[in-house]
C-alpha cells in the first residue's frame, strides 16, 4: 500500500534496487534484464498464492530507466513517470505480455525459473510534499507482521487469482480474504493451469470475444502434453436479470470454447463449458465480463 495516495497527471520519481541471484549463495555482477520486473499501480489489493497470470492493461515498465551499479550485485533503477489514475496499492511483477515458457524459450535459459531480488522501492512526487495521512498509513502498515505465505489454521486455499481486500474500517489494510466466483472444490484438486486473462473481454451484452488473438500468447500452455481436460467458465457483469446474464454467460463460454478447438485442435470432447452468470469480484463491469480457462493435467 502506497504511504502517499498516487495521483493521475501529477510527475513522479520510481526508484527501486534489484538484483539476479548467480547461485543459491551468490549475486550476479549483471543487472537482471529490466523487460522481467514492472510495476501496477492500482486501488485494489490482489492477493496470490502461488503463480498467477495479470494482465494489466496500464503498468510501469522499466525500458528506458537509468541504471546505476551499487558494486555488491545490487542495481539501482530510476524512472520518472506521469499515472493516469489515481492509486493507492503498488504490485510488483512480471506484466509483459508472453508467456513464461516463450520467455525461457527465447533466451535459452538454463534454469527453471528467473528470479529477481527487489528492495528499497520509492516513489516520490517530483515537487510535491507529503501528505496528511502519511504517518497514519505506515504506522497501520508497521503493525502487520503476518506474512502472506504464512500458513494459519482456518485459511482457504485459494483457486483463482481474484481477490477482494478486507479492511477494517479502520484505514488499516487487513489479511483479505478470498473471494471467487470459482466452483467451490470438496477435494483437493488435480495438477492444473488457470488462465485469468483481463483483455479477454466481451462488449456490453455481447458473447464475441473483442481480441480473440489474445489466446495465441497461451498456445503453449494450452497445448503442453498431458492435458486431460480444459474447463472454461463465462461471467458477466450486473447489468440485466440473473437469468439472462447466466445465458449470455454460458455464450460468452462456448464462444471461447470454439475458439480453443479451432486454433489449438483441442477435441472438443475435451473442452467443459460451464456459464456462472453474474460476476462481481471486480469493481468494474468490463472486467467482470470475462472468461477462465483451467486446464488440467494428468
Amino acid at each position: 500500500m502506497l504511504l502517499c495516495p498516487l495521483e493521475a497527471g501529477q510527475r513522479y520519481t520510481v526508484s527501486l534496487n534489484i538484483a539476479g541471484p548467480r547461485n543459491s549463495t551468490e549475486l550476479s555482477t549483471i543487472c537482471p534484464n529490466l523487460h522481467d520486473i514492472g510495476l501496477w499501480f492500482t486501488s485494489r489489493f490482489v492477493f496470490v498464492q502461488g503463480d498467477s497470470i495479470l494482465q494489466p492493461r496500464n503498468y510501469l515498465s522499466f525500458g528506458g530507466a537509468s541504471t546505476r551499479n551499487l558494486k555488491n550485485g545490487w542495481f539501482e533503477i530510476k524512472k520518472e513517470f506521469v499515472p493516469t489514475a489515481n492509486s493507492t496499492i503498488l504490485i510488483v511483477g512480471n506484466f509483459v505480455r508472453v508467456a513464461n515458457a516463450d520467455i525461457m524459450d527465447q533466451r535459452n535459459w538454463p534454469n527453471p525459473t528467473i528470479d529477481i531480488l527487489v528492495d528499497d522501492i520509492s516513489v516520490v512526487r517530483i515537487g510535491g510534499t507529503t501528505c496528511a495521512n502519511y504517518q497514519k498509513i505506515k504506522d497501520s502498515l508497521y503493525s502487520i507482521h503476518r506474512r502472506h505465505s504464512d500458513k494459519h489454521p482456518g485459511d482457504l486455499d485459494p483457486d483463482s487469482p481474484d481477490s477482494l481486500p478486507d479492511t477494517s474500517g479502520r484505514g488499516i489494510v487487513s489479511e483479505p480474504r478470498r473471494v471467487t466466483d470459482t466452483p467451490e472444490l470438496s477435494h483437493p484438486p488435480p495438477a492444473t493451469d488457470t488462465i485469468v486473462i483481463h483483455n479477454i473481454q466481451f462488449d456490453f451484452d455481447k458473447y464475441l470475444i473483442q481480441n480473440p488473438d489474445t489466446l495465441l500468447r497461451y498456445r503453449r500452455l494450452l497445448t503442453a502434453p498431458g492435458i486431460k481436460k480444459i474447463k472454461v467458465v463465462g461471467f458477466t457483469d450486473d447489468a440485466g436479470s440473473e437469468a439472462y446474464n447466466l445465458d449470455l454467460s454460458q455464450k460468452r463460454a462456448r464462444e471461447v470454447a470454439r475458439l480453443l478447438s479451432s486454433k489449438f485442435d483441442i477435441p472438443a470432447v475435451l473442452i467443459e463449458v460451464e456459464g456462472r452468470g453474474i460476476s462481481r469480484v471486480y469493481q468494474t463491469k468490463d472486467l467482470n465480463r470475462r472468461v477462465e480457462i483451467y486446464i488440467f493435467h494428468e
